[in-house]
């Protein structure tokens, strides 16, 4: 993949995480950095995102994962 399609991922993605309910700057961050990237966010299990996430916000995230594409969302 090319390195401007990569970036472009990421940016969905952290665009798609920020439109989460429940979600801010920190949340975001701790799961970036427990990640690695927003791409690895976006794949993360829904074991590894207990242990970072509260029951509300892993209930939004996997609800927002079901029902709203990053991609369509940023454009």
């Amino acid at each position: 993949m090319h390195f401007k399609e990569v970036e472009r991922q990421e940016m969905e993605i952290a665009y798609w995480l920020h439109c989460i309910d429940g979600f801010g700057a920190v949340t975001t961050r701790k799961l970036v950095q427990v990640a690695g990237s927003c791409k690895a966010v976006y794949n993360m299990s829904d074991n590894r995102l207990k242990s970072v996430l509260r029951p509300a916000q892993l209930t939004e995230f996997i609800a927002a994962k079901k029902s709203k594409d990053p991609v369509r969302l940023y454009d």
